[in-house]
Order: structure tokens, then sequence, then C-alpha cells
């Protein structure tokens, strides 16, 4: 990885991140970021800007990078700006924000450049990271991430985690379980200098023998502690010890959404056929495109698929341009119950156009048939439930 430190003063000294033989480092003084070269970020992989304030010249710089190198990482080092802030950083095309140039923070930061190149360089079809986004409320994505987590952990030997990034009151759990988890996300982020698969395990909520679940914090005041780069981390932590991680992203224009669209190997924009949907999906794309964001890897789920949608799925996927990955059909009654008895709709409606969809979705994902519950295991759920 070709690394560049660009600072505003000459650094007291060289930081030491831990690099291989093939990575190179390179630091340079730019008093000011008027006229900032572009071709520091063609040359590089990942840019580093410190000592800037978060002005109309650091956003410009970033906007002539993103321009110019796409391709390129380019990172404001700002010790904890405020979230109106870190949006416009992102939307000029800053690819993450890094608190300070020490070894821990570099370390970090090179590792998720690095899964991102690693990302960027998979064949379409190698998912393991999938990210779920509602076009506007009321769309379904925490539904579907529920029950295409639960289909996936159901397939021999495949361990997922399904993580609420609905930010700040997710409730991903009330699709799954009828227990209270006992941890959140902020305990996990809370121990992340330590996190490794086995406290993870620990930290997360058990649904059933393959499934980990990590609910969204329940109190503003634990919202706020959610920062992220510590979400990044725990991304390519959860990543490397489970066989899925499915993550309910809710509208995907929050702070710590939008800084972790590059974390996925698949975006799914989770839409209703309705003219609402439409315009609001429209909006969040043109977004992202302004944003700087590879879009490549989204793909529409239409969900609540009825005989005759307001809008005809194939118009509405052509208006966006995007790929339809899945339809799903409306299923009002088994959602119902299964919001009712904290258990997927799997297990309320396993017979369901929606349940077989959901099935033969996780089928093809991981190459393996979900086993079919028996009418007892499902009775044992619906009975744990009540």
């Amino acid at each position: 990885m070709r690394i560049s430190i660009v600072s505003s003063t000459p650094l007291a000294a060289t930081p030491a991140p831990g690099l291989t033989a093939d990575d190179s480092l390179r630091c340079q003084v730019l008093a000011d970021l008027i006229g900032f070269p572009p071709e520091i970020a063609r040359d590089a992989d990942l840019v580093l800007l410190s000592g800037y304030r978060a002005d109309g010249r650091l956003l410009a710089a970033l906007e002539s990078c993103n321009a110019s190198a796409p391709q390129c990482a380019v990172v404001p080092v700002l010790a904890a700006p405020p979230a109106d802030q870190v949006v416009q950083l992102m939307q000029a095309g800053a690819a993450d924000i890094v608190g300070s140039l020490g070894v821990a923070d570099l370390n970090a930061l090179i590792g998720r450049v690095r899964e991102r190149l690693r990302r960027a360089s998979l064949p379409a079809d190698a998912v393991r990271t999938i990210g779920l986004i509602s076009a506007k409320g009321g769309d379904g994505a925490t539904c579907i991430a529920a029950n295409l987590a639960a289909a996936l952990s159901r397939c021999p030997g495949t361990r997922v985690m399904a993580l609420d990034l609905s930010l700040p009151f997710g409730d991903l759990e009330i699709h799954l379980t009828s227990e209270q988890p006992h941890h959140d996300l902020a305990d996990v982020l809370a121990q992340i200098d330590r996190l490794d698969a086995t406290l993870l395990d620990t930290l997360s909520h058990p649904v059933g023998e393959q499934l980990r679940l990590i609910t969204s914090p329940a109190e503003f005041g634990r919202f706020i502690e959610v920062k992220p780069p510590l979400v990044g981390r725990l991304l390519t932590l959860a990543s490397q010890s489970y066989r899925f991680v499915i993550v309910d992203l809710g509208s995907g224009t929050d702070p710590v959404s939008l800084s972790l669209l590059g974390h996925f190997d698949q975006l799914l924009l989770v839409a209703t056929p309705d003219i609402a949907s439409l315009r609001r999906a429209a909006k969040v794309l043109r977004m992202w495109q302004g944003m700087g964001r590879d879009t490549s890897r989204v793909g529409l789920v239409a969900n609540r698929v009825t005989a005759n949608p307001e809008v005809p799925v194939t118009r509405f996927a052509a208006t966006l341009g995007l790929p339809v990955l899945r339809e799903i059909a409306e299923e009002s009654e088994g959602v119902s119950q299964s919001l009712l008895e904290g258990v997927p709709v799997l297990v309320t409606a396993p017979a369901s156009a929606f349940s077989r969809a959901i099935r033969h979705w996780a089928a093809d994902l991981s190459g393996i048939h979900p086993v079919e519950e028996s009418l007892w295991s499902s009775f044992k759920q619906l009975w744990r439930a009540a």
C-alpha cells in the first residue's frame, strides 16, 4: 500500500505504523490547501491530511482528490469532529476520518483501507458482508435483514452475525427473539481494543446455534458512543469470525452509515414498488454518488410486492439504474405474528411466498440449502415466545 501523509507543518516524528515490505510511507509539508495538487492522491492508495481546519479549503481538497483519483482513500486527521461536520466531509469525498497520527489510530485505519482494497478486487458474487438500507420508513429492510440472517444460519456450518446499525433506535431484535439481550452495540465497542472472536461471541446475543445478534443502543446517551472507526473495526473482526455478517443500516444517511458504505461486499436498497419509495431511493442514490461512493455493488430488493404494484418492479429498477436482486412478496399476517411472538417470519409463516423467497436467497448466497425446521421445532419456538 502506498501511503502519503500531507501536513501543514513538519511532523515532530515520522509515524511508525505496522507496514509490510510492500508498503511505502511518504511525508510532505503543505502549508496551505489552496490549490491542493490532486496528483498526490493519484500516486497513493491512502492520503492523510493532517493539521488542517475543517473548512472550505479542506472540503475543496477532498473534492479535487475524489474527482481525479477516486481509487485513493483520502482521510482528514481530526479529533472528534461534530456529526454535521462528519457528514460534510463525507459528502466532499473523505473515505474515513482518523483522530490522530498515533500508531494505534494509523494501524486501525490502514487495516480498514486494506479491507476496502480487498473488497474492491473481489468478484461480484464473493459476498460475506451485506448491508441493507430502507428507501423509506416501512419498506421492511429490518424484517428482510432479520429473516435473511435467520435463513443463512439454518445452512449447515454457516455462522452468521446480525448487526443493528439503524441508529439511534433500531429494533432488529424484535424480528428474531422475544428475549432481552444483555449487551448492545455500545457495550461491544467499549471492548474494541481487546475484542477477539471469543469475546465477540460472549457479548453478542445467541439466536439459535449459529446466529448471533448485536442490537442498537436503547438510550441516546449510549448512541453517541458509537463512532464510525470503532464500528469499522467491529465489522472487520465479525467478517473474519462469521461466514456472513448481515447489517441493518436504517436509512443509510446518518454519519455512521455513510462512513461505512465501503465496508460491505454488497449493499441492498430495500424498497416497496411505489412512487414514494422510488422518489426516496433516487435521493439516497444521488447523495451517495455525489459523495463519490461506489454504487456498483448496490442492488435493489423489491419488498411487499403484490400482483399489481403501483410501480412495476422492472420500471422501478430501470428508473434507479439498479439490478433487481430479489422480489419478496407481501406477507402482512406472517410479519405481524413475527413481531408479536419475537420469532422470524420463517417460523410464523414457513410456507408463505415470503419465506420461500428468503430461503432460496440464502441457498444462493451460501451454496447450501437451509435445513427446513420441523413442525415440532417451530412449535417449540412459538411456545418459548408465548
